[in-house]
């Protein structure tokens, strides 16, 4: 295996066309966060993006897309805001982490929602957990049967909130792709006071983070487009939800919602409304997201497999990491897990705050 690394930037056509190439004809799901055009927005808004071009016998045969944290440690590109992650080889082809870390020059590659396909072997993984997605393949009505069929009331307790919020507060008003300006600054608020809530870091404090949202809005390609979709109550904003599309593929990624109208579900209205628009414009399927959130599984039962773990070149602190892992996956479902959780939240808040890409300065947009 041959590896060169470059910047995205320096990746040509032929490159590209490549990596698109192996997304359509691998294993590999075809995400938003798995596109070339992804990397690119991200190096634009944050920099840091590097691509190492895998070949064999003067074939290319994958690209392992990452960003630089450190002057020698990999993380994904975007993160830690990418909700799918992936290696893209080849079919059948078998990669090595840890000779393609060292010919990139690195030490450490982390990963958080990696998926286990693509030649990516089991025993890099800490943990392995489903990816929820909501499964369109058949249309929304064939979708909404399902759930029915599966015994899940979710949609129909929805339909209902739906009918008692117009009602009592007023009638609703769904737009699939709101290019209205003051709707994502809204929604960028109510993120950020949630974050704040729940005492996780606030992203945007990250001057590159809206930055990237106004980005991806603004993308409208064949490989990317951003979708702003909005619930309105008699012209009021209730609810929103920033996504992206590639092909067949949408990726629901930051959702916010009125909290003064929390009884009424509007957040849920919306998702719902975006599912049947996305399946009428020839979506197959919405992308969720790993993570612990009930209602993700109450509209679905479909997910793929992703990982989360570490390549680090020295073996001592692999085992660190590894067993450091798994101390904190046990308290988690510990008795001790809700006295530790915020004194946890507020650590990293604070870790993360202090946070910077070596050689990057996140207040010029497109540099490192």
């Amino acid at each position: 295996m041959e590896i060169d690394v470059r910047r995205i930037g320096d990746l040509a056509a032929e490159d590209l066309s490549a990596w698109r190439r192996l997304l359509d004809e691998g294993p590999c799901t075809v995400s938003p966060f798995v596109t070339p055009r992804f990397a690119e927005l991200v190096d634009r808004c944050r920099g840091g993006v590097r691509v190492g071009v895998l070949a064999d016998a003067g074939r290319t045969v994958g690209f392992f897309p990452y960003q630089l944290r450190g002057e020698r440690h990999a993380v994904p590109v975007g993160w830690p805001m990418s909700d799918m992650q992936a290696v893209v080889v080849a079919p059948g082809y078998d990669w090595c982490p840890r000779a393609a870390l060292a010919s990139c020059g690195l030490t450490t590659w982390e990963f958080d929602h990696l998926l286990m396909t693509g030649g990516v072997r089991p025993d890099i993984a800490f943990a392995v957990e489903p990816s929820p997605y909501i499964d369109l393949s058949g249309g929304f009505e064939a979708y909404r049967r399902a759930r029915r069929e599966a015994g899940s009331k979710k949609l129909k307790q929805i339909g209902r909130k739906a009918r008692k919020m117009e009602r009592e507060v007023g009638p609703l008003t769904f737009t699939l792709n709101d290019r209205d300006p003051e709707a994502f600054a809204k929604l960028a608020e109510w993120k950020s006071g949630k974050f704040r809530q729940t005492g996780v870091f606030d992203l945007f404090e990250w001057e590159w983070v809206p930055r990237l949202l106004r980005a991806v809005l603004d993308e409208s390609s064949d490989e990317l487009t951003g979708w702003l979709s909005t619930l309105r109550c008699e012209g009021r904003l209730v609810a929103a939800d920033l996504g992206m599309r590639t092909g067949p593929t949408l990726a629901s990624w930051f959702t916010g919602y009125d909290t003064s109208l929390h009884e009424h579900g509007p957040g849920h209205i919306l998702s719902v409304r975006v599912a049947e628009a996305a399946a009428a414009a020839g979506v197959t399927r919405i992308d969720l997201g790993k993570g612990p959130e009930d209602y993700k599984w109450s509209f679905t039962d479909r997910f793929d497999e992703v990982a989360e773990g570490a390549v680090d070149l020295r073996p001592f602190a692999t085992e660190l990491r590894r067993g450091f892992d798994g101390v904190t996956r046990k308290l988690k479902r510990s008795a001790w897990a809700d006295r530790v959780r915020q004194p946890v939240r507020r650590l990293k808040a604070i870790r993360r705050s202090w946070e910077r890409l070596p050689g990057t300065d996140l207040s010029s947009p497109g540099v490192g």
